[in-house]
């Protein structure tokens, strides 16, 4: 549950159980829009038929939940840094590439 211009709104996502060859990931995104925290977080665990809520959730960030533990993990979130798309043309054009 968010709180966003447009109101209090909820946002239900089904996670399957992963597949083989990265067919279905059980890595999440979420987007909520203009919200800017959110106010429950549940989790629904079919197996063992529990269900886990965290409250006040910071947006932009990635989190990790596990099931049975009550409190999620805050992971590192690795930037790439990409060269200026002119470089390369730059070194083509005037004849420096390695090819």
């Amino acid at each position: 549950m968010v709180d966003s211009e447009d109101g209090e709104k909820s946002i239900f996502n089904i996670v399957g159980s992963g597949g083989s060859f990265g067919a279905s990931s059980l890595q999440q995104e979420m987007g909520v829009g203009s919200a800017t925290q959110i106010k429950e977080l549940e989790v629904y665990w079919p197996t063992s038929n529990t269900r886990q809520r965290f409250h006040d959730v910071d947006v932009d960030q990635i989190i990790e939940i596990t099931e049975g533990v009550n409190v999620y993990r805050v992971l590192d979130n690795k930037k790439i840094q990409f060269s200026k798309p002119n470089s390369m043309a730059k070194k083509i054009e005037s004849g420096d590439s390695d090819s």
